[in-house]
């Protein structure tokens, strides 16, 4: 069994639906980040968007944020 882990150091979504102007998160820490944040700043988005880099048919096998 491999134990590789992955670290997400930062996430700085360029062109991405629902980020509007520079909104980078940053300084993110191992283990568990929570974003707590106002309604339409893009926290959904951001979630199918990680999802889709790890897991591209994770969104209904088609591969598209919308």
């Amino acid at each position: 069994m491999d134990n590789s882990r992955v670290w997400i150091k930062e996430i700085r979504p360029i062109g991405l639906h629902g980020f509007k102007g520079e909104r980078f998160l940053e300084n993110l820490e191992p283990g568990l980040n929570l974003l707590y944040a106002p309604n339409a700043f893009g926290k959904s988005t951001l979630a199918k968007a990680i999802t889709l880099v790890f897991q591209p048919k994770g969104l209904g096998g088609s591969g598209r944020i919308t």
